[in-house]
């Protein structure tokens, strides 16, 4: 069996997106990396990961997903930290996921607005 080469893709509101590196063979894969992104009280990161060996062919190479709620976790008003750990999901077809993803979220606290 050949291991996966994973890589994850962050959605916030569906609307900004980054992408991790992929990493050669591994299934526990450990990226290190850090993006900046603007969140709300209301907003959802959706965090979905992929085989970039699989991904290429068309509708392969889905290995999980989770969606994170920033206001069950943070505080966008106040900032704070914040370690998220969940069981990857399926999305919407029948293959089997396994797996965990841990998200560190760090949020700065909202700059009072200039009069």
């Amino acid at each position: 069996m050949r291991l996966p080469d994973p890589f994850v893709v962050l959605t916030v509101d569906g609307a900004q997106t980054q992408t991790t590196k992929a990493l050669k063979r591994t299934l526990s894969p450990y990226w290190n990396e850090t993006f900046k992104v603007q969140v709300k009280p209301t907003s959802v990161i959706t965090a979905q990961v992929f085989d970039q060996r699989k991904f290429k062919k068309r509708g392969q190479g889905f290995l999980g997903v989770i969606n994170v709620q920033v206001s069950q976790h943070l505080n966008v008003q106040t900032g704070g930290d914040a370690m998220v750990t969940q069981d990857l999901k399926n999305s919407n077809n029948s293959d089997p996921v396994q797996g965990r993803l841990a998200l560190q979220f760090t949020v700065a606290a909202e700059e009072p607005a200039q009069a």
